[in-house]
């Protein structure tokens, strides 16, 4: 029976967890499934917590859009390798990128609620927790 862990495309750590995960996990028995193996039963060995948020914010813009917007985004998921490479391209190239911004909504709200929970919960990794049986 696996315990319950973070699953998803992404999952957030507070930073004064991160070296205790990386110790913990050198003396465990390795599993192929990073997310089980690192926050289901390295999580459990350490007794941390973890906290099921749903979902945090999705962006429902078209992918070729995404170039104008990558420094807000905490990340991106569901893009093949050309798509990849272009969006790193562009993200360490910004004169390269020809954005007009007219209007931008719930980024702020976004990172203010990511902010808000960090300073809440310490030493807790969380979003989508799941459970198998």
């Amino acid at each position: 029976m696996y315990p319950n862990f973070a699953t998803g495309p992404i999952y957030l750590l507070t930073s004064d967890i991160v070296e205790e995960i990386y110790t913990t996990a050198l003396r465990m028995p390795f599993i192929w499934l990073e997310d089980v193996f690192l926050t289901g039963f390295v999580a459990e060995e350490l007794k941390i917590p973890r906290e099921e948020l749903g979902e945090l914010g999705t962006s429902k813009r078209p992918k070729n859009k995404l170039m104008c917007h990558l420094e807000r985004l905490v990340a991106v998921h569901d893009v093949n390798f050309t798509a990849q490479y272009d969006l790193w391209y562009n993200l360490n190239h910004p004169n390269k990128t020809h954005c007009t911004i007219l209007e931008e909504k719930g980024s702020d709200d976004l990172n203010d609620a990511l902010q808000n929970l960090m300073q809440q919960l310490q030493s807790q990794i969380f979003i989508s927790t799941f459970q198998c049986d």
